[in-house]
Formats: C-alpha cells, sequence, structure tokens
C-alpha cells in the first residue's frame, strides 16, 4: 500500500493522551491484504479490561459503501486503532466488522481522532 498522505498529531497532559491523523492512500496495482490498521500512536494504552477506546472517524472518502470505518477500537496496552465497519450498508446495524485491506481499491482518505490513557 502506498500512503500518498501521512500526518499525525498528538497532546499529552499527564497521563492522557489525545492523537489526531490524516491518511491519504494512492491508488496501487495490487492490493494489500489483512485488517485496516492505523498504526504509530506515540504511547501504548493503559493495560486493563477497562482501557480499551474507540476513536472519531470525523472524515471518510471514497470507501465503497460496505467497507468504509464508521468507528474502531484501541486495545489495552496497544498502540493500534483497529477499524471497523457496519455489517452492512445500514449505519443502524453493529459496527464490529474489521474494515478489509483487500477491499480497498487506493485513493481512500481517513480523518481521525482518540483519546485514551496511557501508563
Amino acid at each position: 500500500m502506498l500512503i500518498l498522505i501521512r500526518l499525525g498529531w498528538y497532546t499529552k497532559i499527564g497521563r492522557q493522551v489525545t492523537a489526531a491523523w490524516i491518511l491519504g492512500m494512492s491508488s496501487w496495482s495490487s492490493g494489500p491484504s489483512g485488517n485496516a490498521l492505523v498504526s504509530g500512536l506515540p504511547f501504548n494504552a493503559m493495560t486493563g479490561s477497562n482501557f480499551n477506546m474507540s476513536p472519531v472517524i470525523g472524515y471518510s472518502s471514497r470507501f465503497n459503501t460496505d467497507n468504509a470505518p464508521r468507528g474502531g477500537f484501541l486495545e489495552s496496552g496497544a498502540s493500534v486503532v483497529r477499524l471497523l465497519r457496519s455489517n452492512d450498508t445500514s449505519s443502524r446495524n453493529n459496527v464490529n466488522t474489521n474494515v478489509s485491506c483487500s477491499s480497498l481499491g487506493g485513493d481512500e482518505y481517513l480523518y481521525g481522532q482518540i483519546t485514551y490513557f496511557t501508563a
């Protein structure tokens, strides 16, 4: 996968971290595989069952209808946001299915933000 735009910012006050990102992908001849992730958060999240956090997906563009990220989560102890989509095109359904990289065609854009706590 070729990333055309990759920008990120963060602010850390005490143990609280707020990170934001802009990703813009360019087209490719053969797509990637696996699940779509946002990696490179500046700190690992706290460890424990009460510390899973969800990002805000502020803008997504050019994703196919059934693969557009509508949410995600940062697992405890991790520094990677796993992107999730609805089970079908209705936004009323559960947002609990991984965004598939093999369904990406390139030229997608994604803006997001997450606030979490670190040790």
